[in-house]
């Protein structure tokens, strides 16, 4: 014997809500049709012919018995224990869809409205694909006939008949839509059609935002840190709190800096529909601001040191002492090597500290930019062992991608930093960097 569940259970928590919406106002609708205290033998034919209609309805409809109608006003009498007795959930499904095709699905819940009342509602879905039609006769011709189609009626909410073709327009439309979908579906599932991929999906939650950074960062020279895990999911973090708790746990502190950076002042952060953020702006040259998506996807935007420092001025002199071209005047910006090395190890540690959470799974997507550095000379404000000679970038903008396995980011992500950093000062012309050098560098952070 199939027991009715409760509408109280977790599950049922949106379909409880929509049928007391409906016993509050106490109105019938095309999608909610109320009917007196009854068995099962003594509403059979009624409440079939009401399923057939309100499964070809938009959206389908709920049936609630329990409410009778006496002069015009609808009383909340609530079904009787004997009546709710004689439906049995297995049974009643099974003679339902017997008159039924194709087949349809319903949810039959009780509702407790009052401590006093409780309800049996019938939640019919909309038809998957083809609209239901009745496949045999009831008892008589005003129950149900073989081959008709009922629907929800316009004006006075009740099941009707189709007898005119007007009365098939929202169900051929609603029936369309439906195909329409499915061929589209299988479209993409073939190949036919491209569907949308995990990168076009990630690029749209980045749209716009570069023009509506509350720091001046991308109005200057930059770097462009976007971190992404293998699929897209718009909320793989459950909730928004999730998100601030996971950069949170995840930050790296490396010399007394975090990254990301992380601000607890209200005015320096912000949320939105489905991400968070926070921003710095130290009036010293140095700007950055960080977004974090629901979908994992991480996005850092961070301005070069400033190059009016004393240290920046010293390399200014150290630097055109070295080159061939003597002492010009024409370099318009430093990329300093630690900072380089601060921002690559702290992207990849960030990382896997996501992919330890679990948060990244597979592989995960790193793209690094460096905008604006056309003429761009790497710099060290120390001395320096292995440091030396004139290396000037020819290109306005420098792009790394990389993807790397979870597993292989969590192991080591120190050398995939390192590595990394190698991958950029080679693109500034300096042949055989010293990779040990960087290291240690890189090994300081942590102490």
């Amino acid at each position: 014997m199939g027991l009715i569940t409760s509408s109280g259970l977790p599950g049922h928590s949106n379909l409880r809500a929509r049928i007391c919406n409906a016993l509050d106002r106490c109105q019938e609708f095309r999608d909610i049709d109320f009917k007196e205290s009854g068995s099962w033998g003594e509403l059979r034919w009624k409440i079939i012919r009401t399923v057939i209609s309100m499964g070809n309805l938009r959206g389908g409809g709920i049936i609630i018995l329990g409410v009778s109608q006496r002069n015009d006003t609808w009383n909340l009498d609530g079904i009787s224990s004997e009546h709710l007795a004689s439906f049995d959930v297995d049974d009643f499904t099974d003679q339902v869809n017997a008159y039924i095709s194709p087949y349809v699905d319903i949810t039959l819940v009780t509702v407790d409205y009052s401590t006093e009342q409780r309800f049996l509602a019938i939640a019919v879905d909309e038809f998957l694909d083809t609209p239901l039609v009745c496949k045999k006769n009831g008892p008589s011709p005003k129950d149900l006939v073989e081959g008709a189609i009922y629907v929800r009626s316009y004006g006075k909410p009740e099941t009707t008949r189709i007898m005119r073709a007007e009365q098939l327009h929202d169900l051929l439309e609603l029936a369309a839509e439906k195909r329409a979908r499915r061929l589209i579906t299988l479209s993409h599932r073939i190949g036919l059609v491209p569907g949308t991929s995990a990168k076009e999906q990630f690029d749209q939650e980045l749209s716009g935002l570069v023009q509506t950074l509350p720091v001046p960062v991308a109005r200057q020279p930059h770097w462009q840190i976007v971190v992404r895990p293998e699929n897209y999911e718009r909320e793989l973090v459950p909730s928004l709190t999730n998100c601030s708790q996971l950069v949170e746990r995840a930050r790296v502190k490396l010399s007394g800096w975090s990254y990301p950076c992380l601000t607890f002042n209200s005015s320096l952060s912000a949320r939105g529909s489905n991400w968070i953020s926070s921003w710095v702006d130290l009036n010293l040259g140095r700007a950055e601001y960080w977004r974090i998506y629901q979908s994992g996807q991480f996005v850092h935007y961070l301005t070069f040191w400033s190059q009016s420092s004393e240290d920046l001025q010293e390399i200014n002199q150290s630097v055109r002492r070295q080159s061939s071209y003597g002492m010009q005047e024409s370099i318009p910006g430093y990329v300093a090597i630690p900072d380089m090395i601060f921002n690559m190890t702290g992207m990849y540690e960030f990382a896997a500290r996501l992919c330890e959470s679990g948060i990244y799974r597979g592989a995960v997507t790193f793209q690094v930019k460096l905008v604006g550095i056309r003429g761009f000379v790497l710099a060290q404000p120390r001395s320096w062992l292995g440091f030396s000679g004139f290396h000037q970038v020819t290109e306005s903008s420098l792009e790394h991608l990389m993807s790397v396995s979870s597993i292989d980011l969590i192991a080591n992500p120190r050398e995939y930093a390192v590595n990394s950093v190698i991958w950029f000062v080679e693109r500034f012309g300096w042949n055989h960097p010293p990779k040990t050098a960087f290291a240690q560098t890189q090994q300081q952070l942590f102490e």
